[in-house]
Parts: structure tokens; C-alpha cells; sequence
């Protein structure tokens, strides 16, 4: 869950953190990705993910 500063909170997903290692206040990034989507032409969802490794994020940015 990622807190923003006047109380919202969303549920997101955190890809590249072990389980374990997670921790209220860690810093992350938030990135808005592609889910899934239902075939070629289907739906596409997209939401928020939240990565923890700015290398990672880099990557994933190019």
C-alpha cells in the first residue's frame, strides 16, 4: 500500500523486493505499467507499480 501526503492510499504491486525485506516508510517509485491485456486486440489493464531498486526502475523506464 503507497500513502500519499493527504491520507490517500493505493494498493499497488512491488515487483522487485523480497517479501520479507518490506518495511512501513520504505522509499519507492511509483510507475504506472501495463497489467495484462485479453489478446491483441482485447482489454488492457494498467495500474501502479512501486519499485523499491532504482536500477530496476531504469531499466524498465527505457
Amino acid at each position: 500500500m503507497y500513502g500519499f501526503g493527504e491520507g490517500v492510499k493505493i494498493l499497488c504491486q512491488v515487483p522487485d523486493i523480497v517479501p520479507i525485506e518490506l518495511k512501513i516508510g520504505l522509499p519507492v517509485k511509483l510507475n504506472f505499467c501495463k497489467i495484462q491485456q485479453e489478446g491483441y486486440e482485447g482489454i488492457v489493464c494498467y495500474s501502479h507499480k512501486a519499485f523499491c531498486g532504482y536500477k530496476i526502475y531504469n531499466q524498465i523506464r527505457r
